[in-house]
């Protein structure tokens, strides 16, 4: 089983790239700020909440299945750590 730190990164490494669309580009980010999380000791539970909001949202129709995964990747971390409030 792959750990949330590797989890992450592999969106960085998949979608990392010069001529990345704007949706490749969000994803980074927040893989990002996730990875950001990871390296705290003491995640903002506000900031954490803000990302959640965020994939959680309406995202436009030709968004792909990498919106939903790491959706469900940074729900499980945030739920495993702690920081998950209710939708």
């Amino acid at each position: 089983m792959e750990s949330h730190r590797e989890f992450a990164q592999k969106f960085l490494a998949a979608y990392s790239k010069p001529d990345a669309s704007e949706y490749e580009r969000h994803l980074v980010a927040i893989a990002r700020r996730w990875v950001t999380f990871l390296d705290s000791p003491n995640p903002s539970p506000d900031e954490v909440a803000q990302v959640l909001s965020e994939l959680r949202a309406p995202v436009p129709e030709d968004y792909g299945s990498g919106w939903l995964d790491l959706r469900m990747g940074f729900e499980w971390w945030a739920r495993e750590a702690g920081l998950e409030r209710p939708p």
